[in-house]
């Protein structure tokens, strides 16, 4: 199997030999390494030119990571593109458990696989995989609908993704207009198309969170989740009622997440906002928790006020 790795990179010089070596370092050989440089000003250049013959260079302007990674998928020789942020590696058995697991779906376009993500100073685990997900780390398997794997079922990232590159010529390449959750909205568009997705329980790359990364640096803003919730919806409406169920499982494990953390940030107006769009829609459990967030608000609002004391 040809596979293409595709690594974006914008001034990581810190770390951008790490990313390369983890992708030099697979059992199973990527076909090529591409590296598109989107306009660094540091010594990023240098350094992946050092490889010679080993990594494909290729520089534009800076347009941004989505851009870059479209150019990475049309420059590509191969006929899988493997996804790797610059400034997190792939662990060594990544793209030979791909391997295995299409030997025993090839019938699969895209899959995927958990992460281990680590603090990048202290090297501390971030965000830890619940144990009963580990504990099936023999298993190659498929998932028979993309929008049912999620968490605890499956837990995806971008550095875990391999995916066949007719898929990008069928739905399309990644939206450079959009500035935030451009892959979730990537995986959705190949989810609804490409229905099944391969997986494995295997840990596929470690993912470092950095103190000023734009990840770590999120800006709290609900109402454009939300509008990223409706903005799928309005996808799978405009392709039919099977659609419109099939993604409903997704739609609503994001509205749980987003309660979830407006629960933690006291953010009582996104609250009533999803208690009004979402609340016909939600099991028990969650219907629950926001008939008492709307009677007891005044509890939060007690609770933040202490906090910012």
């Amino acid at each position: 199997m040809k596979i293409s790795a595709i690594i974006p990179a914008y001034n990581v010089e810190k770390y951008i030999n790490r990313s390369i070596n983890s992708a030099l370092n697979q059992t199973y050989k990527p076909f090529e390494i591409i590296v598109i440089d989107d306009g660094s000003s540091d010594n990023t250049a240098k350094l992946v030119k050092d490889y010679e013959n080993d990594v494909r260079y290729i520089f534009q302007a800076n347009q941004g990571s989505s851009s870059a990674r479209n150019l990475g998928i049309e420059k590509a020789k191969g006929d899988w593109i493997a996804f790797l942020d610059s400034d997190d590696e792939w662990i060594e058995t990544h793209l030979e458990n791909f391997v295995k697991t299409h030997k025993l779906y090839p019938e699969i376009k895209w899959y995927g696989a958990p992460y281990r993500m680590l603090d990048q100073e202290s090297k501390k685990e971030a965000f830890k995989i619940k144990k009963s997900h580990l504990n099936q780390l023999d298993k190659h398997v498929v998932f028979d609908d993309y929008m049912m794997a999620f968490p605890p079922r499956a837990y995806l990232s971008s550095p875990t993704m391999i995916i066949h590159k007719s898929v990008f010529e069928e739905v399309g390449y990644f939206d450079i207009t959009k500035k935030t959750a451009v892959d979730l909205d990537m995986w959705f568009r190949i989810g609804l198309e490409f229905v099944k997705i391969g997986y494995t329980y295997k840990e596929g790359a470690i993912v470092y969170r950095r103190k000023f990364s734009l990840t770590a640096n999120k800006i709290w803003n609900p109402t454009k989740a939300i509008k990223r919730f409706e903005d799928c919806e309005n996808m799978a409406k405009e392709l039919g009622p099977n659609y419109v169920i099939r993604v409903e499982p997704r739609i609503m494990y994001w509205v749980i997440n987003l309660m979830k953390d407006c629960i933690r940030r006291h953010d009582i107006k996104t609250l009533k906002e999803i208690k009004e769009k979402y609340y016909s829609r939600l099991i028990i459990k969650y219907k629950a928790i926001l008939l008492f967030t709307a009677h007891f608000a005044f509890l939060l609002n007690i609770i933040k006020k202490i906090k910012n004391n």
